[in-house]
């Protein structure tokens, strides 16, 4: 996501740094609210995809 936003020096370690703030504990949801949450995601996918294929 880096490279394609046009991001060269330093994309990987940038990467490595958000993805140990993400995976941080303090980061989750209560396990039920985590998978809420994807499916809620799962649709939006879907709608956003829907009108992409109309396009």
């Amino acid at each position: 996501m880096l490279d394609t936003a046009g991001r060269q020096r330093g994309a990987a370690a940038e990467a490595d740094k958000l993805h140990g703030i993400v995976r941080n504990e303090q980061m989750h949801q209560p396990a039920a609210a985590e998978q809420a949450m994807g499916v809620h995601l799962q649709g939006l996918v879907r709608q956003l995809d829907a009108v992409c294929q109309t396009l």
